[in-house]
């Protein structure tokens, strides 16, 4: 039986590669700094062939990496400057995302037999464990708080990333099958600690 022939990995991609590694790695330290340094490695994955770098594709992505870095001294350019809006301030995307992932983990433990308050407080602990801020009120539980964010959920625009990612967990759950509530309990605690450990400070601002 042959071999299987190991393909070689070209010196740009590997270097991407460590690049991209190194910016996950700083990722709960600094959001911005793991951004300049994941946007330094695809900069210098351009520069490793001529044809890309003398057609300048990488501009956007230079002009990107010195307004993260202007922010260091205090300068906001207008590429990073917030869109006024008229409502209250929205959530940052990312921490969208994982309040996306905590309302279907509350549907997973509905589903299983949990009943609302139940579930909303399961999660509402592993969130405030692993230091994500629910944003509510001193005198609002937090597990009122979590369920808040379920009930709200059909009423965000179909382009927000707070509904599109319910959607799409929402889909890939409705396949998960556990055999007891106390499955469902681990799964969902195991979920959250994973996804906010991947997202790192950006899930938690």
């Amino acid at each position: 039986m042959q071999k299987a022939k190991q393909i070689a990995v070209p010196a740009s991609l590997q270097q991407l590669e460590a690049g991209l590694r190194d910016a996950n790695a700083q990722l709960k330290e600094s959001s911005r700094g793991a951004a300049i340094t994941a946007l330094e490695a695809v900069m210098d994955f351009i520069h490793a062939f001529p044809a890309l770098k003398d057609r300048n594709l990488g501009t956007a992505i230079w002009a990107l990496r010195a307004a993260l870095e202007d922010l260091n001294y205090g300068r906001v350019v207008a590429m990073l400057a917030p869109t006024r809006v008229d409502s209250r301030r929205p959530d940052p995307s990312m921490r969208k995302v994982a309040k996306a992932y905590a309302v279907c983990c509350v549907d997973i433990l509905r589903r299983e037999g949990s009943n609302i308050p139940e579930a909303c407080r399961l999660v509402a602990k592993e969130l405030k464990g692993a230091g994500f801020a629910l944003g509510s009120r001193r005198s609002t539980p937090a597990w009122q708080t979590v369920k808040g964010w379920r009930d709200r959920a059909t009423k965000l625009r179909a382009t927000d990333p707070e509904r599109q990612t319910l959607a799409g967990v929402r889909k890939e759950i409705s396949r998960l099958k556990f055999h007891s509530v106390e499955d469902a309990r681990n799964f969902v605690v195991e979920q959250l600690r994973e996804l906010l450990q991947k997202m790192g400070k950006p899930a938690l601002e």
